[in-house]
């Protein structure tokens, strides 16, 4: 079984598709921004309604619901902000198509150790 591994890794040809086809695979499954983008806009409606609210505050409204909805607005944005921040460290973490050919390359070595290792013995 190993032998066959062996053989299909030296193929440079099927080590390039393989290579390819995995990077192909990373970028249609992490490319989509729609989760990023629905926690910016929840975000940019967190904030636009706390200004809203502090411009009542302003103009002489304020009373028990004013205080809890800043509260309840001041709760919403922290929610966002630590899954915003982790999603957008994600998206940031692109995966370059020379790292799936090297990925590649390094799996062929380690079968090729691994039969040496285990023809030793």
């Amino acid at each position: 079984m190993l032998e066959y591994v062996i053989v299909l890794v030296q193929n440079e040809e099927l080590l390039g598709f393989i290579a390819e086809n995995t990077y192909q695979y990373y970028l249609a499954q992490n490319t989509d921004t729609s989760y990023t983008e629905s926690l910016q806009k929840a975000l940019e409606e967190t904030k636009k309604a706390t200004s809203n609210l502090i411009r009542a505050m302003e103009a002489g409204i304020f009373n028990e619901a004013t205080k809890r909805r800043m509260e309840e607005l001041e709760g919403q944005k922290a929610e966002l902000e630590g899954p915003l921040a982790a999603a957008k460290l994600r998206g940031d973490l692109v995966l370059k198509k020379t790292i799936s050919s090297i990925f590649c390359t390094g799996l062929r070595r380690w079968i090729i150790l691994m039969k040496a290792a285990k023809s030793r013995r």
